[in-house]
């Protein structure tokens, strides 16, 4: 049988491979996603759309089809590359690009100085309303569940009958629910006691918990549920935990397609929603007006080539630039039309950093 051919949109950037090299290593989010564990979605050319870096998913995938590390000769790009890899959860090219990283001490205390060092762990958090019950619960894994400090009923998952059974009952003193034997990569759903909707929220969002996206569905029972998937996003890794949550295959993020002075972008609106405050915030949640092209591709009048790191910060919650990078003014003018503080705030912190290198 002909191995399937995938067409891919990665951020803007067209891409063709097969099927087997993307599962090429099963227990990447690639592997996941292609082998049908993980949820996706397709454009309107069904073109499955990754909401990553265009241009250095080139060396993913080429690592993916030759199970090595090939690079330009002076390639600048390492952090951006190491931010991907870690992305795509590739932990054989973890492996190589720290290996081969040849300025890597240097250039993680430039990044390191801009934010803390990071480490991308993907797991899923669902909160669900059902009316049924009229009350809230949460699909997730314990290491995730337990951060909330919540009391709750819980209800172990069984793929061999796709049943939900109760198996016991948790508390908010979090040193009994350390203690609690629960299988550390399993996903349980807790059922939530006697907590209303807006203190959950506030408990969710104190947590670092960020709003992905929402929708509502009917399950088999035909109880109805408002779901909204949440991610835990971009932690220092000292913290222990990096949740960022992708959706179930019923509650899709909102694909858009983006002209920026010519250039070309796929994202999804949650990212560029990210920053509420931002100007890009604000256009993609209906508070500012917008225009498109013939295309139906948001526009947006901004310098092309610099909104590639504009959106890898929207993506990731970091600064990740090439090595040596020379437009750190076009980058601040970019950050401060945009109304990005947090950016800002990064951008500014790095010039300081690298004007006191010289």
């Amino acid at each position: 049988m002909a191995d399937e051919i995938i067409n891919l949109n990665v951020g803007g950037c067209i891409y063709a491979t097969s099927r087997s090299t993307l599962t090429r290593y099963p227990d990447s989010m690639l592997g996941s996603m292609f082998s049908g564990r993980l949820p996706t979605k397709v454009d309107h050319r069904n073109r499955y759309i990754i909401d990553g870096d265009g241009p250095t998913f080139r060396h993913i995938l080429n690592f993916l089809r030759r199970s090595m590390l090939i690079l330009p000769h002076g390639f600048q790009e390492w952090s951006i590359l190491s931010a991907e890899a870690h992305y795509y959860q590739l932990k054989e090219l973890i492996i190589l690009v720290n290996t081969e990283w040849p300025t890597q001490d240097e250039n993680a205390s430039t990044q390191s100085t801009a934010s803390d060092s990071y480490e991308f762990r993907r797991e899923f958090l669902e909160l669900e309303w059902c009316k049924h019950t009229f009350g809230f619960r949460i699909s997730a894994k314990i290491s995730v569940f337990s951060l909330l400090q919540l009391s709750t009923g819980y209800f172990r998952y069984s793929e061999e009958n796709d049943t939900y059974t109760p198996a016991d009952w948790l508390y908010d003193d979090p040193d009994i629910v350390s203690e609690v034997s629960l299988d550390a990569s399993t996903y349980y759903v807790f059922s939530l006691s006697s907590v209303d909707r807006l203190s959950l929220f506030e408990k969710i969002s104190e947590r670092g918990f960020t709003l992905f996206s929402s929708s509502s569905g009917i399950d088999e029972n035909y109880t109805t549920f408002h779901r909204c998937l949440v991610n835990y996003c971009t932690l220092p890794s000292n913290t222990g935990f990096n949740i960022m949550a992708l959706p179930a295959a019923e509650v899709a993020d909102e694909v858009l397609n983006l002209n920026v002075g010519g250039c070309i972008y796929t994202t999804s609106r949650s990212t560029l929603a990210r920053y509420p405050d931002s100007m890009l915030g604000s256009m993609f949640n209906g508070s500012l007006p917008s225009a498109v092209d013939d295309c139906h591709r948001y526009i947006i009048d901004g310098d092309g080539p610099t909104f590639r790191h504009i959106l890898n910060f929207l993506r990731r919650s970091n600064l990740i630039l090439p090595d040596g990078f020379q437009e750190l003014d076009i980058l601040s003018a970019e950050a401060d039309y945009y109304q990005i503080q947090e950016l800002i705030q990064l951008v500014n912190t790095h010039g300081g950093f690298m004007a006191n290198q010289k």
